[in-house]
């Protein structure tokens, strides 16, 4: 569960939660900015977390899935491709 306050770009405890095998519960703030909402369960008041949480506590981890998310995002943000958008940024 990861509620945030302020949408201030990607976060990396974002990217380590979903490199998870469980459920990534996230607010809009926590995904501003980003394209990882196809990964993440939106919630955004506190009903919402609470219905989110009772629902996917218990529910089935679909492992296959999990793993294609995992090696997705690994393709797309490791370390060699985040230098390379910080390199674009410093270069402007």
């Amino acid at each position: 569960v990861l509620p945030s306050i302020q949408a201030t770009g990607l976060k990396l405890k974002l990217l380590n939660a979903l490199q998870s095998y469980g459920t990534t519960i996230v607010n809009d703030n926590m995904i501003q900015g980003n394209s990882l909402e196809k990964y993440c369960v939106l919630a955004n008041t506190p009903k919402e977390f609470a219905e989110s949480i009772k629902t996917h506590y218990y529910g089935i981890i679909h492992l296959d899935e999990r793993k294609e998310v995992i090696m997705k995002l690994q393709e797309e943000f490791n370390t060699v491709k985040i230098l390379e958008r910080v390199l674009k940024i410093i270069e402007g």
